[in-house]
This record gives structure tokens, sequence and C-alpha cells, in this order.
């Protein structure tokens, strides 16, 4: 469940969220400042399933993505546009970069 405690900001949050769409918090997350963003993945993430249930629910997930892709109904993004926004957000975040003293070390490497 997630702590509402981690938003002080936020008052009579856990009401409002209830009767949202998925559109509407989406919209809403999107507005939050990046480490509240990375904040609230982070609690969403730790309520995923795990386990079987956790396999057999991204299976369904991938097939239907690809399904989606397949009918051209979502385009894709190239790995190298994927990986490039990746570096901006923890470079931004992290202030990580070859002057750091880490010239030979991936920047995703941080994240770990």
């Amino acid at each position: 469940m997630l702590d509402f405690r981690h938003f002080p900001r936020y008052p009579n949050a856990e009401e409002r969220i209830v009767s949202m769409t998925l559109e509407e918090l989406e919209a809403e997350a999107e507005k939050l400042p990046l480490e509240e963003r990375v904040l609230l993945a982070e609690h969403l993430m730790a309520a995923l399933p795990r386990g079987e249930d956790w396999k057999r629910l991204w299976g369904e997930e991938s097939q239907r993505r690809l399904k989606e892709y397949k009918e051209g109904r979502v385009k894709g993004v190239s790995g190298e546009k994927v990986l490039a926004e990746g570096r901006k957000i923890v470079d931004e975040k992290f202030r990580v970069s070859a002057s750091d003293g880490f010239p030979n070390i991936p920047r995703f490497a941080f994240l770990i």
C-alpha cells in the first residue's frame, strides 16, 4: 500500500486518487517533480506480484504489447532513444559524468 506520508504536499491525496481514472492518475503523476515520480514508481514496483504470478502477468502484458505493435496501434521506440532518455534522467538525478572520476563505468551502473 502506498504510504501517503511520503507526499506531504498533497493533502487528501488518498481520497482524491480513489476517484480518479487511470488516465487522470497518469496525468497527475506526470506533473510530480522527478524525485517524487521516482518515489511513486518505487512504491508501485514494490506492490507488484512476485513469483509465478509475476511471470504470468508480465508474460500476458508482453504479449498484449507485442500484439498492439504488430497491429500498428503503437509505435516502437529505438533502444538508442530509450537509453539516451535514461541517461538524461540519471544525469539529471545524480549529476554523474565521466568527469566525476568514473570514465570507464557506464552511467547506468550507478543505479545498481
